[in-house]
């Protein structure tokens, strides 16, 4: 939204690091996030164990994906490969990285043929193919679910109008109501019969509008952030120029 001049700031609407990107989104270490993401990872175990998923095979995504949320830099956790076909499954999914996998690419064929034969041992007639498709669509909705987390944190709290110019607003309001109606017509003089106190005590979006149409009626008279800040005059309703 920054590089759209949509928004002033680009800072992460959770821990408050400025240039949020997508990396970030899923691995932020707020303390609220983190609780809502072991959640989902606890869910997710919860999921693989009631599919009847191969106690390896279950070590192995649980603990990359814990380590990768962790530290996306660090190092890979030891895993015990078992067979050449664990050997291949681990590698190429290692490989791959856990971010992909939360993007739904998963090392199919290597793990459906681990899960086929956990299915055979325990005499079960599930599909080991199913299982696959099944755990693709679960790595979606973790990654889905982050991204909700993160969207409530932006629009159902301050943070939007932070990353949106809400400081340079209230000093941009106390500086019009400092220089009072000036070379307005009298027409605007009712903005000015309530204290500077109570308009900075109003909504986000009364402030917004006081100020709209204060400046409305000043263009070019004043030089500030909202003389040709695109992306505060976006915000304000102002033209942009």
């Amino acid at each position: 939204m920054k590089r759209r001049k949509q928004r002033l700031e680009d800072n992460c609407p959770r821990c408050k690091e400025p240039h949020e990107h997508l990396l970030h989104v899923l691995v932020c270490k707020d303390s609220n996030t983190g609780a809502f993401r072991k959640g989902e990872e606890e869910e997710f175990q919860i999921w693989l164990q009631k599919e009847n998923i191969e106690p390896n095979l279950e070590r192995f995504l649980t603990l990359g994906l814990q380590s990768w949320i962790d530290d996306p830099m660090g190092r890979e956790p030891e895993y015990v490969v078992h067979s050449q076909k664990w050997e291949k499954a681990v590698t190429t999914q290692v490989n791959l990285g856990w971010y992909a996998f939360l993007c739904g690419f998963v090392v199919a064929k290597p793990l459906i043929d681990i899960q086929h034969d956990h299915y055979l041992e325990l005499q079960l007639k599930k599909k080991a193919e199913r299982w696959a498709i099944k755990l693709i669509h679960k790595s979606w909705n973790i990654m889905y679910q982050l991204w909700t987390q993160r969207n409530t944190a932006l629009h159902e709290t301050d943070a939007i109008h932070e990353n949106s110019g809400v400081a340079l607003l209230k000093a941009a309001i106390m500086r019009e109501y400092e220089l009072g109606i000036n070379n307005l017509p009298r027409v605007y003089s009712q903005n000015f019969t309530q204290t500077l106190e109570n308009i900075l005590e109003k909504s986000v979006t009364q402030q917004k509008q006081w100020f709209l149409v204060i400046r409305s009626g000043k263009e070019g008279m004043i030089l500030d952030s909202f003389s040709d800040e695109d992306a505060l005059r976006h915000w304000i309703g102002l033209t942009p120029r």
